[in-house]
C-alpha cells in the first residue's frame, strides 16, 4: 500500500522516543535520594539560616503519606499568614538552626520520624499556628503532626502551641488580653493566679 512505508517510519520514531523516555526515567530514578552536592547544601543552609534568623516563629511538623495536593493547599493557606512551608532533611535543619542561634530545648528533631516540614512565619505567627493545627485535625491528614515550635527564638511547649492555636490571629489574642486588663481588678488577679497555679502544677 502507498502509505505502508510512512507508517513504518512513524513506528520506528515511536520506538526511539520511547527508548529515550525510559533512559531519562531511569536516570531520574537513579538520582532520587542522592546526597546534595556540597555547593547545593551550602546554598540551602545559607537560605535557611537567613530565614530562621528573621522569623517571628518557626514551627516543626512531621508527616507520612500526605498527598501533594494537600500540601499545596497547606502552603497556600500559610502564605496568607506570610508563612513559608518547606520540607528539609534533619541534618540540614539542625545545622541551620544552630547557625541562626535558634534554641530548640525540649524539641527532639533527631528522633522524629517521617517527613520533616518547617513553617517559617515572618508575619502573623498566631495565624500560622492555627492554620497548622486545623490542617492536622482533618481526618485525611491524621499522620500530620505539629511537634514543636520556636517563637521569637524561644522554644515553646506543645501546651503553649495548643493555646495559641485557639486564637484566630495575633490581633485577636491581643484584644483578648486588653479586655482582661479593662476588666475589674478582681478578675485580673484571679486570672494571674490561675496562670501561676497552672505553671506551679506543671513545674
Amino acid at each position: 500500500p502507498p502509505f505502508a512505508r510512512p507508517r513504518e517510519k512513524k513506528g520506528v520514531l515511536n520506538v526511539v522516543l520511547n527508548s529515550y523516555a525510559h533512559i531519562v526515567l531511569a536516570y531520574n530514578l537513579k538520582n532520587i535520594g542522592m546526597p546534595l552536592s556540597r555547593e547545593k547544601k551550602g546554598t540551602v543552609l545559607g537560605e535557611l539560616e537567613k530565614k530562621f534568623a528573621s522569623a517571628k516563629a518557626i514551627l516543626f511538623t512531621h508527616s507520612t503519606n500526605i498527598s501533594v495536593e494537600k500540601m499545596r493547599e497547606l502552603r497556600k493557606s500559610l502564605k496568607g499568614a506570610d508563612t513559608e512551608y518547606v520540607v528539609v532533611k534533619k541534618s540540614l535543619l539542625g545545622i541551620a538552626l544552630g547557625k541562626a542561634n535558634i534554641g530548640t530545648d525540649g524539641i527532639d528533631i533527631a528522633a522524629t520520624r517521617g517527613t520533616i516540614g518547617v513553617a517559617i512565619a515572618s508575619g502573623d505567627e498566631v495565624a500560622a499556628t492555627r492554620t497548622l493545627a486545623l490542617f492536622a485535625k482533618i481526618k485525611e491528614n491524621e499522620t500530620f503532626k505539629l511537634f514543636g515550635g520556636v517563637y521569637e527564638k524561644k522554644p515553646a511547649t506543645l501546651a503553649d502551641i495548643a493555646l495559641l492555636a485557639k486564637a484566630s490571629t495575633k490581633n485577636d489574642l491581643v484584644s483578648g488580653l486588653l479586655r482582661q486588663l479593662n476588666a475589674p481588678i478582681a478578675k485580673v488577679v484571679y486570672a494571674v493566679k490561675a496562670i501561676a497555679d497552672t505553671k506551679q502544677a506543671a513545674g
